[in-house]
């Protein structure tokens, strides 16, 4: 019900319990589309599948939709969390990520205004760990596939850097949380929101100013510039860290229609049930 007329007469939405229980259902074809919902290693066997059929399609006729560059994982730090004032944590953190780090910046490339100010691959210079190894807690979302085998990447990464890391799913209380959740609205001030609703004593004042030139001026240069000294600050205050930006999966039955643009997605690559039609 609604201003427009539903391309469809009836959705069902269900969430699977595990990667195993999404592949089973697309050999079954018990459903018309399956999103995200399969980890690296079920995904690469669907893939591997349909790249090797005459006609690109999975036995059961499942074909694969390009969504490229839609997947933003960022870690965060929990503003509740003892460790988030603490600037050399932060530091040693933000090192440990940067030589798998492919996203420079908190504002992705599917929103405009973003600037790279996170530096990427290389070797990370750390200083040694001395003393008792700090521990922290890192936490994501157990139902987000693939969340759980980047999680422990980036244990390991920080655990390199002389940090405990205990992995905790689905605890929002963790002092750090694994994100690819996408921005509400997809501008850069959406993407900024995580960073800035929680800014660190030291920096509120400053970006509180920015951020309130930047969304009254009309000029777009002058917000662009704004924008670039707020995600400056950001690559300082270290409490939002790009991790990686990459494709998302999306499996389409035959006779299953799908937009190729991205008419079919809300903000930031949201996936919307109006894009779906038979």
């Amino acid at each position: 019900k609604g201003a427009n007329a539903a391309v469809l007469e009836r959705v069902r939405v269900a969430f699977v319990a595990d990667s195993a229980a999404a592949e089973q259902a697309i050999k079954d074809a018990s459903v018309d589309v399956v999103w995200r919902s399969l980890d690296p290693a079920g995904l690469d066997r669907i893939t591997a599948e349909i790249r090797q059929s005459p006609n690109k399609e999975t036995a059961a006729g499942f074909r694969a939709a390009e969504l490229p560059d839609t997947r933003v994982r960022r870690l965060i730090w929990n503003p509740a969390s003892p460790s988030w004032g603490n600037a050399a944590q932060r530091q040693a953190v933000a090192r440990a990520l940067q030589a798998d780090r492919t996203l420079a910046s908190i504002v992705p490339s599917i929103a405009a205004g973003g600037m790279n100010t996170f530096p990427v691959g290389g070797r990370p210079s750390a200083a040694p760990a001395t003393g008792q190894r700090p521990r922290l807690t890192l936490s994501w979302w157990s139902r987000d596939s693939g969340q759980g085998d980047a999680a422990r990447l980036v244990r390991d990464r920080i655990e390199d850097a002389g940090i405990s890391v205990q992995l905790v799913p689905d605890r929002l209380e963790a002092d750090l949380f694994l994100s690819d959740r996408t921005a509400w609205v997809n501008t850069a001030f959406g993407w900024l929101q995580p960073y800035l609703d929680h800014p660190l004593p030291g920096s509120a004042t400053k970006l509180a100013d920015l951020e309130q030139r930047a969304r009254s001026t009309a000029d777009l240069a002058t917000r662009q510039v704004l924008l670039n000294e707020i995600q400056q600050q950001a690559a300082v205050d270290l409490t939002v860290l790009p991790v990686s930006q990459g494709p998302d999966s999306l499996l389409l039955l035959r006779g299953v229609r799908f937009p190729d643009d991205d008419s079919g997605f809300g903000p930031g690559y949201q996936l919307g049930l109006w894009g779906f039609g038979k």
